[in-house]
């Protein structure tokens, strides 16, 4: 009995432990998928049909085995605004499609954790209709006994016999790079600089290269010198061939892709002259584009950007207020040019492309310029794309997103030159309370304290072309390419000590203790250079008792990396004792560099003399004692003379 009545007591426990499990151990073993879509492949079968094969995979995310799970083609209505279209992009499932349960695909049982491929063929002209033009959505739904799901792509479709005026767009991509070297080190091709140049030679060789319109950094030019001594030389000048080839299609950005906006609104109009010039003198004759990096003009960026003849370029949600407002690419401020370029076309354009991201750009570029085509179907417009600053994408990849706007009835692509020489132009104002964030103030510091080192250093060096290799560092930390201002200090201190060790690699090596005998000497005062670069150096004295000593500057001497050199410095001094002076270095103008080295001059000039006039006293002394003993010998003759 006893053990009845326990056998149920154990029972009732168990029911009442399982009854209380929280919602979530239920909810864990639900059934859960994930349907993508990676490929719409659209193929003329004939002239009056085209054949689309619409690819994806389904997996099981869930811990339990779906049965039965089939994958059936849905499609929209067209989507009528750009707006409609943004919200169809930032969210996949929301789409209410029309099931297409002719187009299906059957799937069979799919284990926890598997996935399968599905593809789904149907022709456009019998599911959307023979007067279809536009963008759609296009949908795989996912049907099992335990769950639906599903997921939607859009793409433009415009039927070949529809009367369309394609869009124009120009596809601007930026080429540059963070040059991280400091100036005096030995460069070495790093891990980051092979990235750099691995992600640019994608860029330039791509079979289709002549359709992108290049905004190119003068600053490579510098950058592939310092690589051309390294173990990436080869990978440097096979860069440069590729890029001599698209250079009628380029137009130029501000030197290290500077922040120009921020120096303007610090009132740094110099800086920007300094900038422009030195590009110029890279690459001359070519046009100069600036792109804030929010895409937006001040009034007053604006101005410094007009007095250095720098073409603007703005942004469509700056100049509409809406980055879904198609806005003409070529406008103007004041009567100056400026280009304007789509936000959110361009934002279709991930920094970095890879297998997961590249087919849901591409499709959302292509869907995005069809949504224009589609607003003003009578009437053609002219866009500018403009894709991330460091554009990381494969060669392949950028061909296929080429491709994939090329032999389009709804779109055509042309370049900023054809944009820029457009004689329509539309017109952007600047609000007045339109602002820039200014350069940071440690910024600009460091930047001045890096031109002042170089300009104190540059006397010394005897390289020619040292000036030239090193000056480019301080525009350097002006770009916008770093990710943070810390980076850019780091940068610029770098420099700073780089420039500054040129002088402190040079170094004094004599005795601290020198005696001198004369009034009049030359101390021997030894110079070694330690560094990288042959210098040109004087030496001078100077002490804290300047009435007792005075030193003449020895001419000036060269000191060869590695060398010790031994020059004379000619001294005068007042007095006897000991006197500390300090040994300094002087450039060719005359800066002082490096530490003082102290010294201690013993002087015995005056000893001597003082030698000299005791033994002359003695002499006069003993010359009177014998004077006097002569005389006192000769006076008692007189004497004795006298008395006779």
């Amino acid at each position: 009995m006893r053990s009845r009545v326990s056998r149920w007591l154990i029972v009732g426990l168990a029911l009442l432990v399982t009854s209380g499990l929280p919602p979530m151990s239920q909810a864990a073993t639900a059934p859960s998928a994930a349907v993508k879509i990676s490929g719409f492949d659209i193929v003329p079968k004939s002239t009056a049909k085209h054949v689309v094969t619409l690819s994806g995979s389904f997996t099981n995310t869930g811990q339990t085995t779906i049965s039965e799970a089939s994958v059936m083609l849905a499609t929209s209505g067209p989507i009528y605004t750009r707006s409609e279209l943004g919200d169809v992009l930032a969210n996949r499932q929301s789409v209410s499609g029309k099931a297409q349960p002719g187009y299906r695909v059957t799937l069979g049982s799919v284990k926890s954790g598997e996935s399968r491929a599905w593809k789904l063929r149907f022709t456009l002209e019998t599911v959307l209709g023979r007067d279809a033009s536009g963008v759609y959505a296009f949908g795989a739904i996912v049907t099992t006994q335990e769950l639906t799901t599903s997921t939607y792509i859009t793409a433009p479709w415009f039927d070949s016999s529809s009367r369309v005026t394609p869009t124009k767009v120009a596809l601007a991509v930026p080429l540059t790079t963070t040059n991280r070297h400091v100036e005096a080190r030995v460069v070495h091709g790093s891990a980051t600089d092979s990235l750099a140049l691995s992600r640019l030679t994608n860029l330039v060789s791509a079979k289709h290269a002549n359709s992108v319109s290049w905004m190119v950094d003068p600053a490579l030019k510098p950058w592939f010198k310092d690589l051309s001594q390294t173990e990436l030389g080869a990978s440097a000048r096979q860069f440069t061939t590729h890029l001599s080839k698209i250079l009628s299609r380029s137009m130029l950005t501000p030197f290290g892709h500077a922040n120009l906006a921020g120096l303007a609104t610090s009132n740094e109009d110099s800086e920007i002259v300094n900038l422009i010039e030195y590009g110029n003198n890279i690459w001359s004759d070519r046009r100069i584009l600036y792109s804030s990096p929010d895409g937006t003009m001040s009034s007053t960026t604006m101005k410094q950007l007009i007095l250095n003849s720098v073409t603007p370029m703005v942004s469509n949600a700056f100049s509409t207020g809406n980055p879904r407002v198609t806005s003409n690419a070529h406008s103007s401020i004041r009567g100056q040019d400026v280009l304007v370029f789509d936000e959110a076309a361009s934002s279709c354009l991930a920094t970095t492309v890879t297998s997961k991201n590249a087919f849901v750009q591409r499709m959302c570029l292509a869907s995005e310029l069809g949504m224009m085509t589609a607003e003003s179907p009578a009437v053609s417009r002219t866009v500018v794309v403009l894709a991330p600053t460091q554009w990381d994408i494969s060669s392949k990849r950028l061909d296929a997103l080429i491709a994939s706007l090329q032999d389009k009835n709804w779109v055509s692509i042309t370049s900023l030159t054809k944009v820029l020489s457009s004689s329509d132009r539309t017109t952007t104002n600047l609000s007045d309370n339109s602002t820039q964030k200014p350069m940071s103030p440690n910024t600009l510091r460091l930047a001045k304290v890096l031109h002042h080192e170089i300009k104190v250093t540059e006397s010394m060096v005897t390289d020619p072309h040292w000036r030239s290799s090193v000056s480019p560092a301080q525009l350097l930390g002006y770009s916008d390419l770093w990710l943070t201002t810390s980076q850019a200090h780091a940068y610029l201190n770098g420099q700073i000590q780089s420039v500054k060790s040129i002088a402190k690699n040079v170094t004094i090596q004599t005795s601290s203790r020198i005696t001198i005998a004369s009034t009049r000497s030359e101390i021997p005062i030894t110079v070694v250079n330690a560094g990288r670069h042959d210098v040109k150096i004087r030496v001078t004295l100077q002490s804290d008792t300047p009435g007792k000593f005075t030193a003449q500057p020895s001419p000036l001497f060269g000191v060869p990396i590695g060398k010790r050199v031994t020059v004379s410095v000619p001294i005068t001094v007042a007095g006897t004792g000991v006197i500390n002076a300090s040994v300094e270095l002087l450039t060719p103008d005359g800066h002082p560099v490096g530490e003082h080295y102290e010294v201690r001059i013993s002087s015995t000039a005056y000893q001597k003399v003082a030698s000299a006039l005791v033994r002359a006293a003695f002499g006069i002394l003993l010359l009177l004692a014998l004077s006097n003993f002569v005389r006192r010998r000769k006076k008692p003759d007189v004497e004795s003379s006298t008395t006779s």
